[in-house]
């Protein structure tokens, strides 16, 4: 079980992008180590910033767990298949989901009954009528 709380870096009537977390086992016990998987898919015309490049450009997606004895991270998030250009406004390489994409975080549990709280701070713009 995750819960996820997402914060909005715009502001504005209409949801930019769906998010859905899942984890690579149905049932773990301790000791397993788990993906859990954050898939985030941008309305048409929109994309969602990844994480990986350096900062002083847009919002680089932030994932923040909230600090418990039934699990460990392992590493950090990865954003595996994010696309990489060099941005002509920010003078800098990015790196963004057009279409549907995944943030992994590994964890290892350590006790039963696991449970996993944390936040996303992400930032979302569209090519159309630069917003």
């Amino acid at each position: 079980l995750f819960n996820i709380t997402i914060l909005k870096a715009q502001t504005g009537k209409d949801k930019c992008s769906d998010w859905e977390v899942k984890a690579s086992k149905s049932e773990a016990k301790v000791g397993d180590e788990v993906i859990i998987s954050f898939f985030v898919t941008p309305k048409p015309n929109w994309y969602t910033y990844a994480n990986g490049f350096e900062e002083g450009g847009p919002k680089i997606t932030e994932f923040n767990f909230k600090k418990n004895a039934s699990y460990q991270l392992i590493g950090k998030v990865e954003s595996p298949g994010a696309e990489s250009f060099q941005d002509p406004i920010f003078e800098m390489t990015i790196r963004k989901f057009k279409k549907r994409g995944e943030f992994r975080q590994k964890i290892k549990i350590l006790s039963e009954n696991f449970k996993i709280e944390g936040t996303v701070d992400y930032q979302t713009c569209s090519d159309k009528d630069n917003q």
